[in-house]
């Protein structure tokens, strides 16, 4: 009995359950699988209103999923970084010796759809803190008194996840944010909550439009059934290159365990050294890029098995989803509940909107796709971002995964300034400088997305495709230069 005492086992047994009961739905009634929502959105969905935060049906420990969320995250960054890029194409040679030339050149290693997914998630987690403020700024000049982390709460329950937006929530409590932890909690489950139900909306909406990939360009990189042309050589059977493969992550992980102990024990303040494992995913991506990037100037450019990884990153995004939904606690909120559901309608609303926006003027290629994923990873995180794109690519074998893994890393270079000065600014003088604060971190991010707006239009690929009200512009005919 005493191997069944901790709940970690039970927790799992339980998602697990969830799982199989949403997609054992998905495929016998007809009308849920007509709605095209993505089963691992439902089972989170159910996971968090059955679970202790809501009607307490399920004995799910919330501990134990945050941590299967922590590391699912770096577990889908390695599996898609170990991958063979088949869909990277040679760039010419700049000619000229101008200033934008230049500028282009520098940038011209990193491939275009990485570049818009590093400056897209900065961009659209501007906006959304942009939204938040300017709300909050309005509820205080008509309703009464709502504190300036309630309204930046956006970008980090959307874009930055639970994790993120609960630890910062619990910090501004000592600075007069009231439930600042639940705050975030709330509002991170808001954010997945709309992530599937706006993004199956924009599916069906895409389709019935003619919005498709299969219409705007874009084969599948395999079809479906077919054998990766690079599957491991063995004699051994599937189940057991899955295990290769398996091992395989997770070795790199360790390496990544090794590298973050010695990083957070080389610094001396405790408090800084325990935010290097908030990095972890980015450490992951990056030593699987090298190690990839080493193995192709190598004979054993195959050692992995790119069907297979797919797989393994499946299996993590399958389940980081539905525990990073049933993680969190909405369970405390009080008279705080009304600013944050406006707050967090008016930012999905305008996030779908942004995405849809911008997706045929920077993705050419599979547009529907990046859209997707963009939108579920600034509602919610990568993971749900991921789940949503299974929609239009179920394996995960097309470019818009690897491109929005890559992209996150290139977007935190993009987002400290925002993450580590503008979005601190107002809460630090609260209530003595509001609204000044506020009205000035407003204008500093407003200042920071022209420039990065600017910037993706030097650099490429942005495209103002005219005419520019059209969500989804037909040809670049007349894109502005």
């Amino acid at each position: 009995m005493e191997y069944w005492k901790d709940s970690s086992v039970v927790t799992l047994l339980f998602v697990a359950l969830l799982l199989l009961v949403a997609r054992q739905l998905h495929r016998a009634i007809p009308a849920v699988r007509a709605l095209a929502v993505p089963p691992v959105l439902v089972a989170g969905l159910a996971g968090l209103m059955l679970g202790e935060g809501m009607l307490g049906v399920l004995p799910l420990d919330a501990d134990l999923l945050e941590l299967v969320v922590y590391h699912s995250l770096p577990v889908v960054f390695i599996a898609m970084g170990l991958r063979r890029n088949r869909d990277a194409k040679p760039r010419p040679a700049p000619s000229g010796e101008g200033i934008l030339q230049r500028i282009r050149s520098a940038v011209s290693a990193i491939p275009p759809e990485v570049r818009s997914c590093g400056l897209a998630i900065p961009i659209i987690a501007m906006v959304q803190g942009i939204i938040g403020l300017v709300l909050v700024l309005v509820w205080n000049a008509t309703v009464g008194t709502l504190h300036p982390g309630v309204g930046i709460m956006v970008p980090l329950g959307f874009s930055q996840g639970p994790g993120q937006a609960l630890a910062l929530g619990k910090a501004w409590e000592g600075m007069g944010m009231e439930e600042g932890a639940q705050i975030g909690l709330a509002m991170a489950t808001l954010g997945y909550a709309f992530c599937a139900v706006f993004g199956v909306v924009f599916f069906h909406l895409a389709r019935k439009l003619g919005w498709d990939d299969a219409v705007l360009g874009g084969l599948p990189v395999a079809a479906k059934g077919e054998k990766s042309k690079q599957e491991v050589s063995d004699s051994s059977s599937e189940m057991e290159l899955f295990t290769v493969q398996l091992s395989i992550v997770g070795t790199v992980y360790l390496a990544v365990w090794g590298i973050l102990t010695m990083a957070s024990g080389a610094i001396a303040d405790p408090q800084k050294a325990g935010t290097i494992y908030g990095f972890h995913f980015l450490i992951a991506l990056l030593l699987a890029m090298l190690i990839r990037a080493g193995a192709n100037r190598t004979p054993w450019a195959n050692f992995t098995d790119d069907r297979l990884m797919g797989r393994v990153a499946g299996i993590a995004v399958d389940v980081g989803a539905v525990c990073a939904i049933a993680a969190v606690r909405p369970d405390r909120l009080g008279d705080v509940l009304t600013p944050v559901l406006v707050l967090a309608i008016v930012a999905v609303a305008t996030t779908v909107l942004v995405c849809i926006w911008l997706a045929r003027r920077v993705f050419p290629d599979r547009p529907l796709s990046h859209a997707l994923v963009l939108f579920g990873a600034m509602t919610g995180t990568l993971p749900t971002g991921l789940a949503l794109l299974r929609l239009t690519d179920p394996d995960l074998e097309g470019p818009a995964a690897r491109n929005m893994v890559a992209g996150v890393s290139l977007s935190v270079v993009f987002a400290a300034p925002v993450l580590l000065v503008l979005l601190p600014h107002p809460v630090a003088g609260w209530p003595g400088t509001f609204p000044l604060s506020t009205w000035e971190t407003v204008g500093g991010l407003s200042a920071y997305v022209c420039f990065l707006v600017f910037l993706w239009w030097l650099v490429g690929p942005l495209k103002f495709l005219q005419p520019l009200w059209s969500p989804w512009p037909k040809s670049d005919e007349t894109a502005g230069s």
